[in-house]
């Protein structure tokens, strides 16, 4: 940015930034007046604050000035997210692969996605998790074929049939 600060890219739903009314595209120059320009900026205002502090933002939207305030919360973000961008686009995020289900919830999506102008397959920082899981989702983009997992101790073949999970073809 040739003004400094910090670009939303992403704003998660139920989230503090969320329920502030933060969007795509906002840009944020300060945070409790600490400029987010660059690395030392960033630092700085992280060392400053503490969890559950209220943060007052200041930046903009489309070049109009913003200010608004966030208290931070925990959040358990969805491993599986689908949204549809202005221009018909859908975009499935796919955050991680850690809890059981993550599979079923991919292939729940891809039948949304019927009819739409395309897909994107969005796995930026995505930290991965359990294996059988990812076998699964890949599986979503496939032909109905069976993907093959093997660890230290056993083998198994993973497989997906009319809407249920199949292991060892059961």
């Amino acid at each position: 940015l040739g003004t400094g600060g910090r670009v939303v890219l992403e704003v998660l739903p139920g989230s503090a930034s969320e329920q502030a009314g933060w969007r795509p595209g906002d840009v944020l120059l300060k945070a409790n007046g600490v400029s987010l320009n660059g690395e030392a900026g960033l630092a700085a205002w992280f060392r400053s604050e503490g969890r559950g502090a209220s943060v007052r933002f200041e930046g903009t939207r489309q070049g109009q000035p913003l200010s608004m305030t966030v208290t931070a919360a925990p959040l358990t973000p969805a491993a599986v997210s689908l949204t549809t961008r202005p221009d018909g686009v859908a975009v499935l995020r796919l955050r991680h692969f850690n809890t059981p289900g993550v599979g079923q919830q991919v292939h729940d999506a891809l039948r949304k996605v019927q009819g739409k102008k395309g897909l994107i397959l969005d796995l930026r920082w995505n930290g991965g998790g359990r294996v059988e899981e990812f076998l699964l989702s890949a599986g979503a983009f496939t032909d109905p074929a069976p993907l093959f997992l093997k660890t230290r101790i056993d083998a198994a073949q993973i497989g997906y049939d009319a809407g249920r999970y199949l292991v060892n073809g059961k």
